[in-house]
């Protein structure tokens, strides 16, 4: 797990959970909010994202559903407990419908089927932040 600051008032931007068991994938969906003002902390797997759940509060969680023993939707799940506020975005290549239900099951702010646009995951957060500060009237 490693944190990337871009500048030295990083504290003062939302921090961010990015998960995914593929490098590659990784890469691409920190490359695609780096600008959007987000502290990134990157998790390979969902066992680290848990772990990095544990030690610190995060606005915004973006992970892959499938990741072996620890899925998204544990992620989900365990981000949710901690800080029902957070904004959790679920990312997958699968179709298949049971996964998806159980994440709304759990609270899920944003399902997106790879491949994706950028714009497509912007707008999944946006609406995730819109939803929560509806709920926080």
């Amino acid at each position: 797990m490693s944190v990337m600051m871009a500048d030295p008032q990083a504290q003062q931007r939302r921090r961010a959970l990015v998960v995914d068991d593929s490098r590659e994938m990784l890469d691409v969906l920190c490359e695609m909010i780096v600008d959007e003002g987000y502290d990134i902390t990157r998790a390979p797997s969902g066992a680290a994202a848990l772990e990095a759940l544990s030690a610190g509060r995060f606005e915004l969680v973006i992970t892959d559903l499938h990741m072996g023993q620890v899925s998204g939707v544990d992620v989900l799940r365990r981000a949710k407990e901690l800080c029902p506020a957070t904004v959790v975005i679920i990312v997958t290549g699968s179709i298949s419908v049971a996964p998806a239900i159980e994440a709304v099951k759990h609270g899920v702010d944003g399902y997106l089927l790879k491949p994706f646009t950028m714009a497509e995951l912007l707008e999944a957060i946006a609406h995730g932040f819109r939803k929560r500060s509806l709920i926080n009237i």
